[in-house]
């Protein structure tokens, strides 16, 4: 985005609007943290209206559930201040916690509700008589800060989502329509086919993001939320089908046995069928979502009923961050009580925030760092304001024009920058902007300051002792992840959902991609993990059929299985296999019933999958 793009300058103005109406409004009913209405509007307004209308909800909610909880925590516990502390800072960690595992927009409201409640419960912990004034006062607040971003928004140039959506979802069936081109025309290896492969699966993932957001944007109908789900609940079928595709050139030329080459030519054979159909069907999904053309009833019935692609939790690095949070919450408190510091809380408060929003990243320590330069820089703004802007506003209109001075740039910067909105966040919280400006004596600042610089490097020194960082290392994890999940579909019949094993597999694959290098380098990261999740897939279909069979079917496919965990416990070759599985092809080729050809094409699945899968968890033993 370049310096002088409108777009820029539109959000920042608006942005400065909520900002000033958010503070008249606030002076003229009376309440008493004035510059909390205008720090919300600050994180709250955002380029697209969906944006603003999902933080507003769940910032609003967030906070107002902390409140509840802090008055329940002081009722009982008021008496008790310690225990108050403990068990706020263990309620915070877990709603920190929440927000980790959950990978949607409502994780924003988790956030907050973490940070109100070390606001008000822990640093009211001495005054617990004023915790209900408090708590009201910062809901009504933020409660205001909502309103006039919302307003000033829906009458100043509002944005929906709808026009990004359609381009980027061009952009992502083009992408897919690449990738089908190669795989028909057997472009099989090249660079090119493998940076579109790689392409599609990072804008299935992307999609999801965009998704979260859907929802809240007035200008999007349901009907055209439900075309998005329904082509990236397509797309991701495709995926899987369109690998297969490309394993079936690799696989088969080379194989001796001709029963076995037939029957996955004949699997080929349905499975370019099947991918055509699929194909056509988003083609026609697109068009109504387009160009309103209509669909079939059946199809329609079906577009209904689709969902969005879930996002699966990362619970290990959860609960790693999660102790960090902790250990930082302990560490802070541990020097409060100690020093008896009267501004411990701000350092506690700033350690959470720290931690909490910036610890699962994959260079949390660098992105802690980067949070501690950001905030350094925001507090050298507060004392400009504080101290060199506000005693010169004799009256509102000075004051607006002083603020517009330095929000207008900031909030221009913002538009591409998310740390620009923490600096003028942090800056303008950390200003005494009431009706009646009146300055806190110079030392009493810096000591502020202090506290809240000390809590971030606290908590960089703890995200460091619980988890290790970098890309490789999430790469590893992934990795591991992937093994553990396919032994895991082996075994637990309640695990062996293709689709639901599908959705976590291209999940860690977009997330290996994005690490491991960028999507146009032609790497290929991808071709075996999707070997992996062909296997898997197939793995899961025949672990739920194995309990729907009985006789010498039955009792291959369960020897199968049992094959494939020992090969994946002793991470021995998964080819060693492989003629137990020509035996179970053959024998379900002979067989009969309603799930022979379910079974097929499990086992033909498997087959194609076998060699890369193989080579794909050596490498990663």
């Amino acid at each position: 985005m370049k310096i002088f793009d409108p777009n820029r300058w539109v959000f920042a103005i608006k942005l400065f609007l909520a900002g000033m109406i958010a503070y008249a409004v606030s002076v003229r009913v009376g309440l008493p943290q004035s510059y909390w209405a205008v720090v919300t509007c600050c994180v709250v307004m955002n380029p697209t209206t969906g944006a603003i209308h999902t933080k507003a909800i769940y910032r609003f909610c967030g906070t107002l559930c902390a409140g509840i909880a802090s008055l329940l925590l002081a009722s009982a516990l008021a008496n008790v201040p310690h225990l108050m502390i403990v068990c706020a800072g263990v309620v915070s960690t877990l709603a920190f916690a929440v927000a980790l595992l959950d990978r949607t927009p409502r994780a924003y409201g988790a956030q907050l509700f973490g940070v109100t409640l070390i606001i008000v419960a822990v640093a009211g912990v001495d005054a617990p008589g004023h915790m209900f004034d408090t708590a009201v006062e910062r809901v009504c607040e933020i409660g205001l800060g909502i309103a006039c971003c919302a307003f000033v928004d829906s009458i100043v140039a509002p944005r929906s989502l709808a026009p990004a959506l359609h381009a980027r979802l061009q952009s992502w069936l083009d992408h897919m329509g690449a990738w089908i081109d190669d795989a028909m025309s057997g472009h099989r290896d090249d660079a090119t086919a493998r940076a579109d492969r790689s392409r599609v699966i990072v804008d299935i993932a992307a999609m999801s993001t965009l998704a979260g957001q859907l929802a809240y944007d007035p200008h999007v109908s349901a009907w055209k939320r439900q075309c998005v789900f329904a082509i990236q609940g397509r797309l991701l079928r495709l995926v899987p089908m369109l690998s297969g595709l490309m394993a079936y050139g690799r696989v088969v030329p080379g194989d001796t046995d001709e029963q076995v080459a037939g029957l996955l030519t004949q699997g080929h054979q349905e499975l370019v069928a099947e991918l055509t159909a699929l194909w056509s069907e988003v083609g026609q999904i697109n068009a109504s979502l387009t160009h309103g053309v209509a669909l079939a009833a059946d199809l329609a019935q079906r577009v209904w009923q689709a969902r969005a692609f879930p996002l699966p939790p990362d619970v290990g690095l959860a609960a790693r961050v999660s102790g960090g949070i902790l250990l930082a919450y302990a560490l802070l408190c541990g020097l409060w009580w100690v020093t008896g510091w009267s501004y411990g809380a701000n350092a506690v408060l700033m350690g959470m925030v720290a931690v909490g929003f910036f610890g699962n990243l994959d260079e949390a320590g660098k992105a802690i760092r980067t949070f501690a330069r950001f905030s350094a820089m925001a507090l050298v703004l507060a004392a400009v304001i504080s101290y060199g802007l506000l005693p010169m506003a004799a009256d509102f209109p000075l004051l607006v024009v002083g603020l517009a001075l330095l929000m207008l740039p900031i909030g221009a910067w913002a538009a591409s920058n998310s740390m620009a909105i923490l600096l003028l966040g942090i800056g303008l919280g950390n200003t005494n902007l009431q009706a009646v400006y009146s300055p806190v004596e110079f030392g009493v600042f810096l000591e502020s300051c202090l506290s809240s610089l000390l809590g971030i490097l606290v908590a960089q020194e703890c995200i460091g002792m619980v988890r290790r960082m970098g890309s490789a290392h999430a790469v590893q994890r992934l990795l591991q992840a992937s093994r553990v999940d396919l032994q895991r579909v082996t075994r637990q019949a309640d695990a062996a959902d293709p689709d639901g094993y599908a959705n976590r597999a291209l999940d860690r694959i977009a997330g290996m991609i994005g690490r491991n290098a960028p999507v146009d380098s032609g790497d290929d990261m991808a071709g075996p993990q999707l070997a992996l999740l062909r296997a898997g897939m197939a793995i899961a279909s025949l672990r739920q059929l194995a309990g729907s069979r009985a006789g010498d079917l039955r009792h291959t496919v369960e020897s199968l299985l049992t094959g494939i965990r020992a090969g994946l416990d002793h991470k021995a070759q998964l080819e060693a296999i492989r003629p137990q599985l020509d035996r179970a092809l053959r024998m379900a080729a002979a067989a009969a019933g309603p799930e022979r050809h379910a079974v097929m094409r499990g086992l033909v699945g498997l087959r194609l999958a076998l060699p890369e899968a193989s080579a794909a968890l050596e490498a990663g033993a």
